[in-house]
């Protein structure tokens, strides 16, 4: 249980992190956005709709976000995020199936291994329905070439 609350507890402080950089990384976007703004309005240039606006800093905020999420610092920031994430998952699943086995509940890796048993029957099932199918084929096939010799000894003794 103290595992699993410190994993929950690094998550927590990982994923704050992560929102921490993404909010940085916004925030240097619409400064990217505003001096774009700026360059503008120095030109004389104007954006009379929504449309140029939002073409405006999908143009700007692109390449600053590009930036941002591509620097080995907020990557690692996101490594460690996932890394944390994954190690809760894998912390909750023990716990889970500790209790499990002491509720006599059937465990995620029971289960899982029950449904490969029954997965390996059903594919050996079909291949003895396909062995036996073949089978049959043959020995159909073999009486009626016994039969068709048997009628041609007849008719010659005739």
């Amino acid at each position: 249980l103290l595992a699993l609350m410190d994993a929950i507890v690094d998550t927590r402080r990982t994923n704050l992190k992560f929102q921490t950089a993404m909010a940085q990384g916004m925030a240097k976007a619409v400064e990217a956005t505003i001096d774009r703004l700026g360059e503008l309005k120095a030109k004389g240039e104007q954006i009379n709709s929504v449309r140029g606006l939002m073409k405006l800093w999908f143009t700007s905020a692109d390449g600053t976000l590009m930036h941002v999420f591509n620097s080995p610092e907020f990557l690692a920031i996101q490594n460690e995020m996932t890394t944390a994430n994954n190690e809760y998952r894998i912390r909750q699943r023990a716990l889970l199936e500790d209790v499990f086995q002491k509720l006599d509940i059937p465990t995620r890796s029971e289960i899982d291994d029950a449904y490969k048993i029954i997965h390996d029957l059903k594919m050996e099932v079909r291949a003895l329905k396909k062995a036996v199918n073949a089978g049959a084929s043959k020995a159909a096939a073999a009486p009626a070439k016994t039969g068709a010799r048997e009628a041609s000894a007849r008719s010659k003794k005739g």
